[in-house]
């Protein structure tokens, strides 16, 4: 399954400083993985990520499963509610 991942806070400056795309897209089994797994691979700082949101649900941690194709990496300083507030008007 082809899955898009963005970062968004302090994970997207962190990206953009090393000459990466903050936003990537992953081919990930049809079963899921982990999103700790997948922040590991894409070698996003473990300790600054506090969330992960998705289109199918609204925040999930970083040892959650997956199985979505299209999903967020958040890092505490990132505003939580207007994100989510934006997904609710879609």
């Amino acid at each position: 399954m082809k899955t898009q991942i963005r970062t968004l806070g302090i994970l997207y400056t962190l990206r953009r400083k090393q000459g990466l795309s903050p936003s990537v897209e992953l081919q990930l089994p049809s079963e899921g993985q982990s999103a700790l797994a997948i922040a590991q691979e894409l070698e996003l700082p473990i300790d600054k990520i506090e969330a992960v949101s998705g289109y199918n649900y609204m925040i999930q941690a970083i040892n959650g499963i997956i199985t979505e194709d299209s999903f967020d990496f958040i890092d505490g300083k990132f505003q939580l509610l207007g994100d989510c507030q934006r997904r609710l008007a879609l």
